[in-house]
C-alpha cells in the first residue's frame, strides 16, 4: 500500500483526487443518469424526405429502372416578333411561324395594325400582305406581340390549312440505390453500457440516419447519369431537384437589397399559372433566407397568423419552424426552416409543389435493413446494413423553383 502526507482533501492524495477521471475510488457524479445526452440536434433532420413520403405519388413501386413521362402544353395562337419589321416590307419575321399558313391572319395589337399571311411559310421569315386587310402600316420592335386572327374566307374560298400538336419531348429519370454497413464484435454486443453509445441499437439508428441525410443530399444536388462496372455491373443515378428545376431561378446575390418583397412575389407568382399547380405550396429554405424571407413578407402584410396570433410556428410532420405566405394574388406558400442540411447553404431555397413530384422505390427494395451480413467464418463478428432505392421525379417544372442569395452576416461566431 503506498503512503501519502498532508491534510486529505478532494485533491491529496492526487490518486484518489475528484481531477483523476480513471479515479476507481470516488463515485461519478452526473447532473442528471448517464444516459442523458443532451443532442444538439437529433439525428434525423431528414425533412425532404418526410415530405417525399407524404406525397400524393409516394408510395409507388416500379419495375423498371428507368421511368418516362411527358408533360405538354396547349396550342398557342400568339407569338412574338423574332426581328424588327419595317413598315412596307413584304415578309415579317415570327418567332412561331408553324402556327401561320396561307390565309392567315396577323394582328400586331402594340402598333395597331394587320396583315395577310399569302404563302404556308417554312422558316420565321413570313410572305405577308399589308394592302388587302388595310389599316396603318408602321415599323414595329423585336419582341412585339403577334396575335393570330381567324382565317377569313369569301364566298366560294376552300378551309384554310390549319396546325396539329405532337406530345413535348418525353422526359426520364432513373431509379437510385444506395446502402451502407456497420460491424460489431460479438464482445461488444454483449458489453454492458451506461450509454446507448456503442451498442447495437445506436449503431443500428446512426447508419440509418446518416444514409438517410446522405440521401436528401443527393434528393437535392445529384446530376443523372449511368456507368457500367466491371464488377458492380450497371449504376444508376437519377436526377435531384436542382437539374430539374431549371424554369425558374431568383438569384439574389450576396447584400441583401435585391431580397425585396417585389421580386419574391414576381418569383412566386408564374408558378401558380399552370393548370396543373397546387394551390398551396411549401418552400424549404435555410436559416438566412429563412429569416430573410420572413421579415420581408412581414413588411407588407403578406405573413398569415396563425390561431395564436403568430407569424411563425412548429410544424409537427416536418420537424420544423414553419410561416405562411401569400402573394399579392392570394396564393399560399408554406416556408419551411431547414436548419441543419441546409446551414451551410443558408441563403438556399427550393419552391416545391406536392401535386408534380412523384416519389417512388424499386419493387422489392425500398428502404430495409439487411441482417448478419458477415462471412460464415466471421463467428466472432456482426454486420449489418441498410439499404433503400428511390427517384424523386419533377413533372412541370413550371410550378417549381429555386432561391438563391440573400442578406449574408456581418459575423461569423
Amino acid at each position: 500500500m503506498d503512503r501519502a502526507t498532508g491534510t486529505i482533501l478532494t485533491t491529496n492524495p492526487s490518486e484518489i483526487g475528484s481531477f483523476e477521471w480513471d479515479n476507481r475510488f470516488r463515485v461519478q457524479l452526473w447532473e442528471d443518469s448517464p444516459e442523458a445526452v443532451r443532442m444538439q440536434q437529433k439525428e434525423n433532420d431528414a425533412q425532404l424526405i418526410t415530405f417525399m413520403n407524404k406525397l400524393p405519388r409516394a408510395s409507388r413501386e416500379w419495375t423498371n429502372p428507368i421511368m418516362r413521362y411527358s408533360i405538354d402544353t396547349r396550342l398557342e395562337s400568339n407569338t412574338t416578333l423574332g426581328a424588327a419589321y419595317t413598315a412596307a416590307a413584304a415578309t415579317i419575321n415570327v418567332v412561331d411561324w408553324e402556327l401561320l399558313h396561307a390565309g392567315s391572319v396577323i394582328h400586331l395589337p402594340q402598333t395597331g395594325q394587320q396583315m395577310l399571311v399569302t404563302a404556308t411559310p417554312t422558316t420565321t421569315t413570313v410572305a405577308i400582305n399589308i394592302v388587302k386587310l388595310g389599316g396603318i402600316n408602321v415599323d414595329a420592335s423585336k419582341g412585339d406581340v403577334v396575335m393570330i386572327g381567324a382565317p377569313y374566307m369569301g364566298e366560294l374560298s376552300e378551309l384554310r390549312e390549319s396546325s396539329t400538336t405532337v406530345p413535348g419531348e418525353p422526359q426520364y429519370n432513373l431509379i437510385t440505390m444506395a446502402g451502407k454497413y456497420f460491424a460489431m464484435s460479438r464482445m461488444q454486443l454483449n458489453s454492458a453500457m451506461t450509454t446507448d453509445f456503442g451498442t447495437l441499437p445506436k449503431e443500428m439508428e446512426n447508419v440509418q440516419f446518416s444514409l438517410l441525410q446522405q440521401v436528401q443530399a443527393s434528393l437535392l444536388f445529384a446530376q443523372r447519369t449511368t456507368w457500367f462496372d466491371a464488377t458492380e455491373k450497371q449504376v444508376y443515378v437519377g436526377n435531384g431537384l436542382l437539374a430539374q428545376l431549371q424554369k425558374y431561378t431568383l438569384n439574389l446575390g450576396t447584400l441583401g437589397h435585391n431580397a425585396t418583397w417585389a421580386n419574391f412575389n414576381d418569383f412566386f407568382e408564374p408558378m401558380f399559372v399552370s393548370s396543373l399547380s397546387a394551390m398551396k405550396k411549401d418552400m424549404f429554405v435555410g436559416p438566412a433566407l429563412f429569416r430573410d424571407l420572413l421579415n420581408t413578407a412581414r413588411t407588407v402584410n403578406r405573413v398569415e397568423l396563425n390561431p395564436e396570433g403568430k407569424t411563425t410556428y412548429y410544424s409537427p410532420d416536418l420537424g420544423s419552424l414553419t410561416f405562411d405566405i401569400t402573394t399579392d394574388t392570394g396564393h399560399r406558400i408554406s416556408v419551411h426552416e431547414e436548419k441543419w442540411a441546409l446551414k451551410d447553404l443558408s441563403d438556399w431555397g427550393f419552391v416545391l409543389d406536392s401535386n408534380n413530384l412523384g416519389a417512388g422505390q424499386y419493387k422489392g427494395l425500398g428502404a430495409q435493413w439487411f441482417m448478419n451480413l458477415q462471412n460464415p467464418s466471421e463467428v466472432m463478428k456482426v454486420k449489418h446494413g441498410f439499404f433503400m432505392s428511390w427517384a424523386l421525379n419533377v413533372f412541370d417544372d413550371s410550378t417549381m423553383g429555386v432561391v438563391r442569395g440573400g442578406t449574408q452576416p456581418i459575423v461569423n461566431r
